[in-house]
């Protein structure tokens, strides 16, 4: 690694995945209007909303609202709000005001690893056995589920990342592994694509974020490979960044990458430092 990356390393956390919502994921076509997630807020204390839904499973850990340190900047927890979870904590959290406003609870076992706040309120995360899409009031509209036996054959999905209302983009780990695209309204997969990897490395450490561009690029983290790479929408090479266990790949409003691997960050200028 040169000198000008190495002095752009960062410790960050992998434990948990903060998703702000200042704003949310929308569609991008001209016709679509745009809501920040900030105005379906309410949809998750209205009446209707259970305290514990029917798709829920319980999980054994307690939390509480007690958990604001006063020596955090700004206000703290209630800077901004947020939707939280933790690879293993089991349950996610979303926060409005430094307080738990909702939890969705989805049993013992790993791990969550990716979550999105649509513009609708729904809420598309991933837990490595299953991707699923849930509404505000913890009903299920849609799921995916993986070949669970733990065998050689056995896939999981750490990542996923929705594409206006309809679609959803998310990587099967397996043997091949798969880059998906599928249209939740009519069950059509729309894209599916083999991924490179190494067979030797099994499955569980192939992939844990991937994204889509505004490009229509794919923008992947090759973790048990220990590179990023970037495809156009044929699936031909752009560029490739050799990195020891990189966990996310996400490209910026500038146009440079920024890269966190299992216990750094760094970031790339455009075009991509070759290594």
């Amino acid at each position: 690694m040169n000198t000008k990356l190495r002095s752009s390393l960062a410790i960050v956390s992998i434990i948990g995945l903060i998703a702000t919502l200042t704003g949310c994921h929308t569609p991008t076509t001209k016709t679509s209007a745009v809501t920040p997630c900030m105005d379906v807020l309410p949809l998750f204390t209205a009446v209707n909303v259970p305290a514990f839904g029917p798709s829920e499973i319980p999980c054994s850990e307690n939390y509480t609202n007690g958990i604001t340190r006063s020596a955090l900047p700004g206000k703290g927890l209630a800077q901004h709000p947020m939707l939280y979870v933790g690879e293993n904590c089991n349950k996610m959290f979303l926060v409005q005001d430094g307080k738990v406003i909702w939890t969705y609870s989805t049993g013992a076992g790993p791990e969550f690893d990716d979550v999105w706040m649509l513009s609708n309120g729904n809420i598309l995360f991933s837990r490595m056995a299953y991707i699923a899409e849930i509404t505000p009031d913890k009903k299920v509209v849609w799921r995916y589920d993986c070949h669970v036996p733990q065998d050689a054959k056995h896939t999981e999905i750490h990542a996923c990342q929705p594409i206006g209302l309809d679609k959803v983009m998310f990587v099967e780990n397996g043997l091949p592994p798969k880059l998906k695209v599928v249209n939740i309204r009519t069950g059509a997969v729309e894209v599916e694509h083999e991924l490179p990897f190494e067979e030797a490395r099994g499955v569980h450490g192939q992939f844990r974020r991937a994204r889509v561009t505004a490009q229509g690029t794919y923008l992947l983290a090759f973790l048990g490979m220990d590179y990023v790479a970037e495809y156009d929408a044929k699936f031909k090479e752009i560029w490739k960044y050799k990195i020891n266990r990189p966990w996310a790949a996400l490209r910026l409003q500038n146009g440079n990458t920024l890269i966190t691997e299992a216990q750094l960050a760094a970031v790339l200028p455009k075009p991509p430092i070759s290594s």
